[in-house]
């Protein structure tokens, strides 16, 4: 992206360099200093060195530059007796997550999920793949959106017991009025795969 300014009064004989700090963005010296040896920072469309003096109405054009305070600091390098700062584009920074975190950030912050799933997670993960099927179900069935519906299911172990964990949840979720442990086909019955396991349900029409 291409701006252009026009100097005022108050930065009439001027550092070019101080002008842009102040207008524009508080960066490093040495990052101004390569974008006017670049040409992305020009007065008048020609190249000048930072120790230009601006006169009044000098234009100024700014090209290909998304500069954000922070993001162009520097970092210095000890190199034995020596000393090297680097800007942060001439760094290319890989981000480790610590075992059992996911994370991804930037300069000032780092967010991180852990990967370690609890059981209360994994019957939550159960319910919403049986809502998910469910809610086929009542397409398929060409139930209205609104249908109040019963549901006859035959499972048992794991699956039984996260239903129980959230039963609330699951009726909310289809619409349900009630729900039975005890398989009937209902309007509409079908099966289908969950958890490794084959279960069956039946879903039933309230009639309002």
């Amino acid at each position: 992206m291409k701006k252009t300014f026009i100097v005022e009064d108050d930065f009439h004989g001027s550092r070019v360099d101080r002008w842009f700090r102040k207008s524009v963005c508080d960066v490093p010296q040495s990052l101004i200093e390569k974008c006017l040896r670049k040409g992305r920072i020009k007065i008048n469309n020609k190249k000048y060195k930072s120790s230009y003096k601006l006169k009044k109405n000098d234009l100024i054009h700014i090209n290909n530059l998304n500069l954000i305070p922070g993001k162009n600091k520097k970092y210095k390098l000890e190199l034995g007796e020596k000393s090297v700062f680097l800007l942060r584009e001439d760094l290319l920074i890989d981000s480790i997550s610590n075992d059992g975190l996911s994370s991804n950030g930037d300069d000032s912050i780092t967010v991180g999920i852990t990967l370690k799933l609890d059981n209360n997670l994994i019957m939550e993960g159960i319910v919403r793949d049986i809502i998910r099927q469910v809610q086929t179900m009542r397409k398929n069935a060409n139930f209205a959106v609104e249908d109040r519906i019963k549901i006859y299911m035959d499972i048992e172990g794991t699956i039984k017991d996260a239903i129980h964990s959230f039963e609330e949840l699951f009726k909310n979720e289809v619409l349900a009025t009630e729900i039975y442990y005890e398989f009937n086909e209902g309007d509409f019955s079908d099966k289908f795969v969950i958890n490794d396991q084959e279960v069956q349900f039946g879903l039933k029409r309230v009639k309002i």
